[in-house]
C-alpha cells in the first residue's frame, strides 16, 4: 500500500520528516502468504525516481486497526513507529513522561506508592541499583528495598532536575537523568545513621520505556557523598573538590524544544571518538608521575576537551577543571592503579546524542585489574574488578565543555574485601 505525507500528517510527526515523504507498505512481509521478507522487498519497483530509499523492518500490530484515539491502519502504523525510531531524538515526549512519573512518585510519596509505581512502571520492570541494592525485578520488591526505606528516612524529599536527555540506542527508546533529592535525614538508611539535617542525594538514572511505561531502570545514588555531608568520610582527602555537581553552564540541561538531529549525531560521535583514544595507555610506557602528567595532557583527548573543561568526578575523586585539573585529580591516580583495563564500549546498554548534550553508559562498562597503587586511600594485590558507569556530556563550541560521571565506588571498593557500610557501623 502506497502511503503519502497527508496520510500520516494526523499523526503530529514534525513537519520537517513528513515534507514529501512517500513510499510503499508491504503488508504482512515474511509470512506464509509472501515468502521471503527480503524476496518481497526485492519485488517492489518503483516507477518514480527517488533522492533516497530507507527501508523499515517493523512488526505491525496484531490487528487490522489499532486501537487508541485514532483508528490506525497498519499501513500507517508502520511508517509512523519507524519513523519514530529512526529519528529518535524526535520522541521529547518521553523526557516529559519521564519527568511527571518520577516527579509525582517523590511528590506524593508513601501515601500514592502503589497508583504511582503501577503508572510508571511494567509489573516485572528490571531494576539495576547501585550498592547494596543491586539487581532485582518486579514493582513490588523496588518499592519494598528502594521506595519505601527511601520515604521512611526522607519523609519530606523533594526532587530537582538538572540535566535530562532522551533518544534511542538499538531501537530502545531511553531517558536519562541527573537529578538531586533533598529532604531532611531521619531515620537510618541503608545502615547509615541520620544526622537530622537537611541533605542532598545526587542521583543518576537510565530508564528504557516500551509503550509509555518504563521495562528497565538504572539508578546511581552517590553514597560516598552522604557520608561526606554527615561527617563519615570513609576516604581519604578528595584530590578534587566535594560539593555538588552544578548544572550546565548554560542552564539548558531540562528542556523539551526539538534540536537538530545532526548535532545531535555530532554531539554522541565526539564522545565515542574521545573515549575511544583512552585506549592508548602512556602509563604503560613510562614511569614517574612528571611524565606521566605530561604525556596525558599531550594525550589525543586534547583535542575533545575544552579550554574550560569541567569533569564532576563521584565523591572519592571530586571535580576538575581544565585537563591539567582532570589530570592531576583522576586521570593519573587511576591509570597508575588500573593499568590493565579494557572499556571501549565495553558493557554499553546506553548511546544517545540529544542535541549539544550526550549520554553513554554501561554496567560493568569497564574491566580492571585494581593493582598494588594506592587509589582513593586504599591499596588491593591485583584483583579483579569491574565498574557501574555513566557519562553525562555536555558539548559547547566544538569541544565536549562539562562532563558529569557518577560511579559506584562503593561497589568497587566491596570487590577488593572493602565495605564501606560496614566499616562506619564499626
Amino acid at each position: 500500500m502506497w502511503f503519502s505525507e497527508k496520510d500520516i500528517k494526523q499523526y503530529q510527526l514534525p513537519e520537517k520528516l513528513i515534507k514529501g515523504l512517500h513510499g510503499y507498505v508491504l503488508p504482512h512481509a515474511g509470512t506464509t502468504y509472501t515468502g521471503n521478507i527480503l524476496a518481497h522487498t526485492l519485488r517492489f519497483k518503483p516507477t518514480k525516481k527517488f533522492k533516497n530509499i530507507i527501508i523499515f523492518y517493523l512488526p505491525s500490530s496484531p490487528n487490522p486497526n489499532i486501537p487508541g484515539n485514532i483508528p490506525e491502519f497498519h499501513e500507517y502504523y508502520v511508517p509512523k513507529e519507524a519513523l519514530k525510531l529512526y529519528y529518535p531524538e524526535e520522541n521529547y515526549n518521553y523526557k516529559q513522561v519521564v519527568r511527571k512519573y518520577l516527579g509525582t512518585i517523590v511528590k506524593e510519596g508513601i501515601s500514592n506508592l502503589d497508583q504511582n509505581l503501577q503508572n510508571a512502571f511494567s509489573n516485572n520492570v528490571n531494576i539495576n541499583c547501585f550498592y547494596p541494592l543491586n539487581e532485582f525485578i518486579g514493582i513490588d520488591e523496588f518499592k519494598e528495598r528502594f521506595w519505601k526505606p527511601l520515604f521512611n528516612s526522607f519523609p519530606d524529599i523533594e526532587r530537582r532536575e538538572q540535566l535530562v536527555i532522551s533518544g534511542a540506542f538499538r531501537d530502545k527508546i531511553q531517558v536519562g537523568t541527573i537529578s538531586t533529592l533533598s529532604g531532611v535525614f531521619k531515620k537510618t538508611w541503608l545502615g547509615i545513621k541520620p544526622n537530622m539535617k537537611m541533605v542532598n542525594l545526587k542521583c543518576c538514572e537510565i530508564h528504557e520505556l516500551k509503550n509509555n511505561k518504563i521495562i528497565e531502570s538504572y539508578i546511581l545514588i552517590d553514597l560516598i557523598d552522604l557520608l561526606i555531608q554527615i561527617g563519615l568520610n570513609p576516604l581519604k582527602t578528595s584530590r578534587g573538590s566535594e560539593g555538588s555537581w552544578l548544572s550546565p553552564i548554560n542552564s539548558d540541561g531540562v528542556n523539551f524544544f526539538e534540536k537538530d538531529m545532526q548535532v545531535s549525531k555530532a554531539s554522541l560521535e565526539q564522545s565515542l571518538i574521545m573515549q575511544r583514544s583512552l585506549n592508548i595507555k602512556p602509563e604503560l610506557e613510562v614511569s614517574s608521575d612528571k611524565d606521566l602528567k605530561e604525556r596525558l595532557i599531550n594525550h589525543p583527548q586534547n583535542d575533545y576537551w575544552h579550554d574550560k573543561m569541567v569533569w564532576y568526578g563521584p565523591s572519592g575523586i571530586g571535580t576538575a577543571r581544565t585537563l591539567e585539573g582532570f589530570v592531576d585529580d583522576h586521570q593519573l591516580p587511576f591509570r597508575k592503579t588500573f593499568k590493565e583495563r579494557n572499556y571501549w564500549k565495553l558493557g554499553h546498554y546506553c548511546e544517545l546524542g540529544d542535541g549539544k548534550f550526550s549520554l553513554t553508559a554501561g554496567w560493568n562498562s569497564i574491566h580492571a585489574t585494581y593493582g598494588t597503587e594506592d587509589w582513593l586511600g586504599y591499596k588491593a594485590e591485583n584483583q579483579k574488578v569491574t565498574m557501574r558507569v555513566m557519562d553525562f556530556y555536555h558539548h559547547d563550541e566544538g569541544k565536549i565543555r562539562e562532563n558529569w560521571v557518577p560511579i559506584d565506588i562503593v561497589h568497587i571498593l566491596k570487590q577488593i574485601g572493602l565495605d564501606i557500610l560496614e566499616n562506619i557501623k564499626k
